[in-house]
């Protein structure tokens, strides 16, 4: 059964992303505890649907694949997740992370100091964090450890 809180969400017309996970922080923490949904993408590129990303990345060139994440971004997420009491990863879809290995040693120091406050929806079969939206199965809000965070960006022994 859906809370009063879900059902305020659904009248004031959010997206299903904000919407689901809104909803996922508030059954975990209480709506007290939830100020403020800030949602950075690890993408700057917007498409209609993930698989229209999901091709875009396989055919990336290297300076296309730092156009579509944005790694200019950075400083913006960097800002951001200090200050913040949770941070949700769910970009959705594999990161070509191989070709961005500078990109994802920023992200990984960064998330390692904010592992605390780290939280996914679980891996999809590429080990990404699933979207909020992903109807595979049941999303269920859960915290993440060192170990996700490396599955995640795909950090080995040798790139620590």
């Amino acid at each position: 059964m859906k809370n009063n809180l879900y059902k305020d969400y659904e009248e004031v017309n959010l997206e299903p992303t904000r919407r689901n996970t809104i909803y996922q922080f508030s059954n975990e923490f209480g709506y007290e505890f939830l100020r403020e949904l800030i949602q950075l993408d690890l993408f700057s590129k917007r498409t209609e649907n993930s698989k229209e990303l999901r091709n875009l990345l396989k055919v990336a060139s290297c300076d296309d694949l730092k156009k579509l994440i944005s790694i200019s971004n950075y400083k913006t997420i960097k800002d951001t997740i200090e200050k913040a009491d949770y941070i949700l990863l769910a970009w959705g879809c594999g990161v070509p992370w191989e070709s961005l290995s500078d990109y994802k040693n920023l992200l990984y120091q960064l998330l390692s100091k904010q592992s605390d406050k780290l939280y996914w929806f679980g891996q999809t079969s590429d080990d990404s964090p699933r979207h909020p939206t992903s109807r595979r199965e049941k999303n269920k809000l859960m915290k993440m450890n060192q170990d996700d965070i490396k599955k995640v960006l795909r950090i080995t022994t040798d790139e620590r």
